[in-house]
């Protein structure tokens, strides 16, 4: 689960989720599970490669929740 910390704009929010979403459905192969964390970080980079969202506030509070 991805969960934020405080309250972000929701454009960048759902930006970077369809993000993680897409790197997450992408890292497994068949029936093996994603890489949660490497997801989320590539999410992230993809995300402040956009000016409007470069600054942490918009990016940083979305966190990994969870045992894997």
């Amino acid at each position: 689960m991805v969960a934020s910390n405080w309250v972000i704009d929701d454009r960048a929010g759902a930006t970077l989720v369809s993000y993680f979403a897409y790197y997450l459905a992408n890292s497994g192969s068949g029936s093996t599970p994603g890489d949660y964390a490497a997801a989320l970080r590539k999410a992230k980079l993809k995300v402040r490669q956009e000016d409007r969202w470069a600054n942490p506030f918009y990016w940083s509070s979305l966190v990994r929740v969870g045992p894997n």
